[in-house]
């Protein structure tokens, strides 16, 4: 049985993928690292990923151009893999 803090860690760790990895084929051989990952999870860690984003580039436009960057990237990663 998969202990509850081992599926947080998973679920917290996806939703990352489109901030930390600009490779397509890196985002999907981190993913695939993580066993019985559910669709479901795949598609709320998109949906952090999302969110993050547009809060980050939401921001970065008034005053953090750093924020803006990230923002930016993390949206363009999604919509790489969406």
């Amino acid at each position: 049985m998969l202990s509850v803090s081992y599926l947080v860690t998973i679920r917290f760790n996806c939703k990352y993928q489109w901030m930390l990895f600009s490779d397509p084929k890196a985002r999907s051989q981190a993913l695939a690292e993580y066993s019985n990952v559910s669709e479901a999870t795949i598609q709320r860690a998109l949906g952090w990923a999302i969110l993050f984003g547009v809060i980050l580039l939401d921001t970065g436009l008034v005053d953090n151009p750093r924020h803006a960057i990230m923002g930016e990237r993390t949206l363009h990663r999604v919509s790489q893999d969406g």
